[in-house]
């Protein structure tokens, strides 16, 4: 018998952004994928293998306008290529825009 994590987040914003996360990168079906996983941007295996691992390591973002986002756009998702950015980045393809880059709620 296979038991489940029982964290009391599904359905929280951390909870969608990484399940939305590890979907782009490694679901084909997923409608995003094809800007991720099929450019090889996968999820590190920490992550994609366990929600309370990346919430650890991640967590909320600073503010409630800024989100968490990669550093290489090229790169894939890992504790060592995130950055806390702006949300109206997201809405927008990454190199389009310049991104102000916070560490600990403050702009650097």
């Amino acid at each position: 018998m296979v038991f489940k994590t029982v964290h009391g987040m599904t359905g929280t914003k951390p909870f969608h952004r990484w399940a939305d996360m590890t979907k782009r990168c490694h679901a084909k079906y997923h409608h995003a994928y094809k800007y991720y996983g099929a450019r090889g941007i996968n999820v590190c295996n920490r992550w994609r293998n366990s929600f309370l691992d990346y919430y650890g390591d991640v967590g909320e973002p600073a503010t409630p306008d800024l989100s968490i986002d990669r550093i290489n756009n090229d790169g894939g998702y890992s504790m060592n290529n995130e950055q806390q950015t702006y949300v109206f980045k997201t809405n927008y393809h990454p190199k389009d825009i310049l991104s102000r880059v916070f560490q600990d709620g403050r702009e650097q």
